[in-house]
């Protein structure tokens, strides 16, 4: 598995479904729950400048 701090989400979304065909659930999960962390950190980021605006 890559280093995820150094991918975009999307990279992310087609690394899960790689290692998903691959037959490695535990990695796809894995990285499955980081990318939706990661989604959730980037639309509070984007809802607290919203605020701020």
């Amino acid at each position: 598995m890559a280093k995820t701090k150094s991918m975009t989400t999307a990279e992310m979304k087609i690394e899960v479904d790689r290692l998903f065909e691959d037959g490695d659930r535990k990695a796809a999960k894995a990285l499955s729950l980081i990318c939706k962390k990661r989604l959730v950190e980037e639309a509070a980021v984007k809802r607290v400048a919203a605020l701020s605006d």
